[in-house]
Formats: structure tokens, sequence, C-alpha cells
């Protein structure tokens, strides 16, 4: 078993091989966190039950993220390697630092599913609506799974502020490339 993997436990790795093999049944060389979603509704264990609960069927998910536009990837990637989208590898730091905070000595699929409802990303966001589920009650249900901490609240009141910030920061990077693209118009405008 690889060094990294060592405090997954059992429903972890399935979890990771899960949205591992949706991203191939859908042709993607990226693993993202839409297939860890679908990954987490089709554990067997706790997180599981906690979709199960709710009424959320498996199936049904899968349909919306296949409906989800195609993500484009730039760069090569060998034929049949799949890698970690930017942003799950952001979740599964995310799960790491949850674990630290918690001081828990493993990493289960509750802690993945605890950090993909504080990571609010747009494409898993999107499905949770559609599917019309309940985002909050989910992240209760996760986080009795795992108890509560103070710490674990003061992380989630610092990933909400760094969430809002980082939108920010998108939207002001996407105005300014309009700015510039404006700009380049006009010069070439005038030049003529």
């Amino acid at each position: 078993m690889s060094a990294g993997l060592q405090r997954f436990d059992q429903y972890a790795r399935r979890t990771l091989t899960r949205a591992h093999e949706e991203a191939v049944r859908v042709s993607q060389p990226l693993i993202r966190p839409e297939h860890i979603l679908l990954a987490l509704c089709e554990d067997e264990g706790s997180t599981g039950r906690i979709f199960a609960k709710q009424g959320i069927k498996c199936d049904h998910l899968r349909r919306l993220v296949d409906e989800l536009p195609q993500v484009s990837v730039s760069g090569e990637y060998p034929h049949g390697r799949i890698d970690l989208a930017r942003e799950t590898q952001q979740l599964l730091e995310m799960t790491i630092e949850i674990v630290r905070i918690r001081g828990d000595s493993f990493i289960g699929a509750g802690h993945i599913l605890s950090a993909l409802l504080k990571q609010n990303e747009v494409r898993v966001n999107s499905v949770l609506i559609k599917a019309g589920i309940d985002r909050n009650r989910l992240s209760e249900q996760a986080e009795e799974i795992l108890g509560s901490s103070p710490e674990l609240n003061e992380l989630d009141e610092l990933l909400d502020t760094l969430n809002t910030l980082r939108k920010y920061l998108e939207n002001d990077l996407e105005q300014q490339k309009r700015i510039d693209t404006i700009q380049r118009i006009l010069q070439d405008y005038f030049r003529r």
C-alpha cells in the first residue's frame, strides 16, 4: 500500500477507487470532485447511508453529473493515465487538514464528505441543487458521523471566508481580462 494511503480507511480508499472508475467511465483524464461525490454516494459505510437517508439515488446523481458540461483539459495525458484535478487535490488537502485539526488517526469517507461540502465547489453544488439535496442537512449528517469540535467550526468559518475571497479574486481577474481585451480592440481601431 502506498505510504500516502496508509491513513485512509477501507471506505476512503474505496471512495478514491470509485472516483477513479467514474473518471474512466466518462473518459476523463482527471478525477474531479463530482466523481468523488458519486463515489461517496455509493459508499457501503456511513456516508452511503447518509445519502440513502435523504432518499438520494446514486443513479440519479450520476445522470446529473453526466449532464454537466465537459471540462476542457489542457496538457498531455498519456493514454489511460488518470490524475487528480486541481480541485480534487485541494479537496484531499482539506480532508487531511480536517483530520489533523480533529486529531483523528485515520482518514475516512466521512472526512472526505465533510471536506467536499466545505469546499463549496461549483459543479458539485450544481448537482446537489438539481437533485434537490439539502446541502446543509447533508453537512450536518456528515458532522454527526465525525462528531464536532470547536476547531472544526473555526475551520468552517475560515474556509467560507477563503471561498468568498477566491470568488472575488476570480471575478476581478475576469473583469481585468475583459478590460484588457477592450483596450486592445480600441488600440487596434485607432491605429488604423
